[in-house]
């Protein structure tokens, strides 16, 4: 798979995030306690309950961090890969991971104080 194949996936991943919490912000801000929410699936809405529908959206979620995850991991590896073949050297750098929301939290509390 070519590196213009994997960033196009990339970003296509992450629209399809951004779709998929829209909806859920939106349950999160209608405060009625409605039993049934309209769902849409492809050119069809359909009711289903609350709950069900904001654990499809969290799983939904949840699979796509994991396919950008490994997304990530892949190109990583692929760009190493090109560099070597083009004789450049290895990128600086480059191999490091983001901080998960529990360390950004730990930083941001350490710089309040």
């Amino acid at each position: 798979m070519c590196i213009y194949t994997i960033c196009l996936k990339r970003l296509l991943l992450f629209a399809l995030l951004d779709a998929d919490l829209m909806p859920l912000m939106t349950i999160k801000c209608n405060q009625s306690n409605l039993d049934n929410v309209k769902v849409c699936f492809g050119n069809m809405f359909i009711k289903f309950p609350q709950e069900s529908t904001r654990s499809m959206i969290l799983k939904d979620h949840e699979q796509l961090d994991k396919e950008i995850t490994d997304l990530r991991k892949r190109l990583k590896t692929k760009i190493n890969r090109l560099n070597d073949l083009q004789g450049k050297p290895e990128l600086r750098g480059y191999n490091l991971s983001p901080l998960s929301s529990d360390e950004i939290k730990a930083i941001n509390n350490l710089l309040k104080k």
